[in-house]
């Protein structure tokens, strides 16, 4: 019986090296983070002889926890919604780094989804932070089907185990945004080119569209409304390769004071009859004590403008253009905000990239120069809204800036 004794005890000890050595041999040999994410939890179960193991990580907000990967768990399980940090059992180990043991889940008051876990016949549960630099990223949970009192051997185990994983798992997030910025870098540089070589045709498309409409008039027209169409489509054509040889020049901008609120009330204007005849209602909220901000007036005044048009544009049968202005401190925050058709989340990633466009003959580069002068001014610009629901800019010049 000592011999039968000492050969399991020698057997436990076999398997837990054994797994923390396949533990090891992910964070060097694996850097998928979803397979990653699958060994662990595989892992985690077979070393703690578990019913379910379940592995939730961190929002970046560190506001709920989100299930990323399960073993032995059913459909539901693996569906379960996230869960509030601050509303939960489980949020408590990322809270004080530490590790949870539960006798009964079925009997504890602030264990949620109790109904999930009486299907599931789930009862002691052992769950430890995933910690990374000090900081908690996320948990590894293990659950017994009866009740059972985890020893502190055990516990020790799994958090070796989660401290080797969390390592695994920020290897695995940092390959994928290296992967990301790699893939970012190669449209730069494929941008780059295909900038240059549109800039080259843009100025030789320009040159022969000047000769064409000095010509133009010397030929027999015999429709006086043919001539004024052929006229108008190269305008349009020239205004097309002005607009992008505007956003391919990089022109600094001529730093003065700025009044942000009169450069709105000036940029209103100039579009004021529009709304009139398209029945847009303007509520304008400015907060009258704005300090002057350093800036160039007429790249800022470019910026509303592009922001009011297409606020308009969205709103062709009529609505509300609210715009507001404030102070917060160390920012000058202005937000344009329509009723109109609103925007996709698809759109809302790439909305500020060139030649991205909602627009029927749009060109895609209005935003992008937006933008671009915010940038240049080291402010922020954001896009908010949903399909249906109007759309939301905000735009953040600071206070200071550095020239």
């Amino acid at each position: 019986m000592e011999n039968s004794q000492i050969t399991d005890a020698l057997k436990r000890k076999a398997d837990e090296l054994s797994a923390l050595f396949n533990i090891s041999k992910i964070i060097t040999g694996t850097l998928n983070l979803e397979d990653v994410l699958r060994q662990i939890v595989e892992e985690a179960s077979r070393l703690m002889n578990t019913k379910i193991c379940s592995l939730m990580l961190l929002n970046d907000e560190g506001t709920e926890l989100t299930i990323k990967a399960v073993h032995g768990g059913s459909e539901d399980y693996v569906q379960k919604p996230p869960l509030k940090v601050d509303e939960s059992l489980v949020g408590q180990v990322v809270k004080d780094k530490k590790p949870l043991l539960v006798l009964d889940v079925l009997k504890e008051k602030g264990y949620r989804h109790l109904d999930l876990a009486r299907r599931e016949g789930l009862h002691s549960l052992l769950s430890v932070p995933l910690m990374v630099k000090g900081k908690a990223i996320g948990v590894i949970n293990v659950y017994k089907s009866t009740q059972y009192e985890f020893t502190e051997e055990e516990v020790h185990l799994l958090s070796s185990l989660a401290d080797q994983s969390a390592i695994a798992i920020e290897n695995a997030r940092l390959y994928e945004k290296m992967v990301t910025l790699q893939e970012e870098i190669r449209r730069v540089e494929k941008l780059g080119v295909l900038g240059e070589l549109a800039m080259e045709m843009a100025h030789e498309i320009r040159n022969p569209l000047t000769i064409i409409k000095m010509l133009l008039y010397a030929l027999p027209v015999h429709e006086k409304k043919d001539l004024t169409v052929i006229e108008g489509e190269i305008d349009r054509i020239n205004k097309i390769v002005s607009q992008f040889l505007n956003y391919a020049r990089s022109e600094g901008p001529q730093w003065r004071d700025v009044d942000i609120n009169q450069t709105l009330d000036n940029t209103l204007l100039l579009v004021s009859h529009r709304l009139n005849r398209q029945k847009i209602h303007l509520e304008k909220e400015a907060d009258p004590d704005l300090p002057f901000l350093k800036g160039d007036p007429d790249k800022i005044g470019q910026v509303f403008l592009n922001l009011v048009i297409n606020a308009v544009e969205a709103m062709p049968e009529g609505g509300t253009l609210n715009i507001c202005t404030r102070n917060t401190g160390q920012h000058i925050l202005v937000e344009i905000a329509d009723t109109g058709q609103g925007i996709s989340q698809e759109m809302k990633e790439k909305i500020f990239l060139p030649f991205v466009t909602t627009k029927k003959g749009g060109l895609g580069l209005g935003l992008p120069i937006v933008r671009r002068i915010v940038e240049e001014h080291k402010g922020e610009i954001s896009v908010d809204g949903q399909e249906g629901h109007g759309t939301t800019f905000r735009v953040w010049f600071p206070l200071e800036r550095g020239i």
